[in-house]
């Protein structure tokens, strides 16, 4: 039998291999070995389990059948020759297994658009630090849970119980280490834990995790020692903004990013919570009344836009992805017109409602009019309807002065006056506007329109579409001198 040969390879200072003819050796060999290991027999979980003495997640597992449990976690799907959808080259922090690959191609080839975030932002920074991997996993394991059991409550899957705590495990290990204590893997994993309980309004553990997360910071010297990592950095803030919206808080816990700082990154704000696919779990229902027919509708239009965000960053690449459905955003119109509430019926109960209403119909007409989808009622008046719903806006909020009745929610009051000022071509109204926009951002504490911007971009708001018109009105308007 010949001796087997060996390559050698010449690696630069940091262990990688450069030389191209090195790498299709490299290459070479690991197909090789792949392919070795698809040809071998393939034991079924129950068989594994019956060959080892190793305690597995499924063991704890109670009132299940074995053919319950094989089938909790199926093999990723693979193609005619054998072939699998994961990249074989991809490097993870952990070692995985079967289940993990699982999940990864559950994330990528899943078309449900709530796990948009979790696939554009939060699994692509994960795959440096263990914990966060393990955590992100965690969510995407409670989101197959959810598909397969209905309305069951996911905190009930025990393999996203068991990926979280392997988790909690791996950051405890670190906190006492002055270095690894407040590196990026830990702060994005503290920051998972707490935007997750802010998805599922799990508000006890939202707030022991920023408290954390805040003295995190604190020991590596402040948010702006994150600014090498700017997406990082801007989710911090996204979670931070929308805990500070709906728990009625007066003001975010961290200064907001600069432009200077990463002024792409106003224009494409990541969407930092995930949103749940029940409405009844919705963030709104902290906003609106629990019977009010806006939360089915704010979930969708949130999922929506959830949706075209993700889109727009990739309109580069492809361009074709970006597009919205013309029956679906009338379907939307209508939903909202038959809500309007008259002026003179404006209470202190319906009057957030109302303007959450106008403002939503008036970002659904400027997203419409990008894409050209205005059906022919709306496309021949369309400036008509823009100009009515910010007119009736201004009525209430500026003649009628209710907006001194706004005690709560003050990102959302910014979020309708910055909507306002951009889509109305009246100077008057528009200068109105623009001063309620300060009005609400002193009341949180924001120094600029930069600021009030990024608190806006946090909510419904497409940066794409909006930003250069806000731009273009805020530039000769003095945010010190408004009154």
């Amino acid at each position: 039998m010949a001796a087997k040969e060996f390559a050698f390879v010449e690696v630069d200072i940091n262990g990688r291999v450069t030389d191209k003819n090195h790498l299709h050796t490299i290459r070479k060999h690991i197909m090789k070995d792949i392919g070795k290991a698809r040809r071998k027999p393939i034991f079924s979980t129950s068989q594994y389990i019956a060959n080892s003495n190793v305690t597995t997640l499924r063991d704890i597992r109670v009132n299940k059948t074995q053919e319950e449990d094989d089938f909790i976690i199926p093999a990723p799907e693979s193609g005619f020759l054998g072939s699998g959808r994961m990249n074989p080259f991809q490097r993870y922090p952990v070692p995985v297994d079967m289940e993990i690959l699982f999940l990864i191609d559950h994330l990528y080839n899943w078309p449900d658009p709530h796990l948009r975030p979790f696939k554009d932002t939060w699994f692509p920074i994960s795959i440096s630090d263990p914990a966060f991997f393990y955590e992100v996993l965690s969510n995407i394991s409670a989101h197959v849970f959810t598909l397969r059991n209905g309305l069951q409550n996911e905190d009930h899957c025990p393999q996203s119980i068991a990926l979280h705590s392997r988790a909690m495990r791996s950051v405890r290990a670190r906190l006492l280490d002055p270095v690894l204590g407040i590196s990026d893997g830990v702060i994005g994993t503290v920051l998972a834990f707490a935007s997750f309980s802010h998805r599922t309004n799990d508000w006890a553990e939202y707030d022991l995790h920023m408290a954390a997360l805040y003295r995190i910071i604190e020991a590596r010297g402040g948010v702006s020692c994150l600014s090498n990592n700017p997406v990082l950095r801007h989710l911090i803030s996204g979670v931070d903004l929308a805990g500070t919206c709906f728990l009625e808080r007066p003001r975010p816990l961290f200064p907001l990013p600069t432009a200077s700082a990463n002024e792409s990154a106003i224009k494409n704000m990541p969407w930092p919570v995930p949103q749940t696919p029940y409405y009844y779990q919705s963030i709104w229902k902290h906003a609106f009344r629990a019977n009010s027919p806006l939360l089915s509708i704010f979930h969708d239009i949130t999922t929506l836009m959830m949706t075209l965000k993700s889109d727009l960053m990739w309109k580069e690449s492809r361009p074709e992805t970006v597009s919205i459905d013309q029956k679906t955003m009338g379907l939307l119109f209508g939903r909202l017109g038959e809500l309007s509430v008259p002026v003179s019926d404006i209470t202190e109960d319906s009057l957030l409602e109302e303007c959450c209403r106008l403002a939503t119909l008036l970002l659904l007409e400027k997203v419409s009019s990008q894409f050209n989808i205005l059906d022919c009622r709306l496309h021949s008046t369309e400036h008509q309807h823009i100009t009515k719903n910010v007119q009736k806006l201004h009525t209430i909020l500026i003649t009628n002065m209710h907006y001194k009745q706004w005690i709560l929610f003050k990102p959302l009051l910014n979020w309708i006056a910055s909507l306002a000022a951009i889509s109305t071509s009246s100077e008057e109204i528009k200068h109105d506007f623009l001063d309620l926009v300060v009005y609400a951002g002193r009341l949180m504490g924001l120094n600029g329109w930069d600021e009030a911007l990024i608190t806006a971009a946090n909510m419904l708001w497409v940066g794409g579409f909006f930003d250069e018109r806000y731009h273009s009105i805020t530039k000769c308007f003095s945010w010190e001198n408004s009154q």
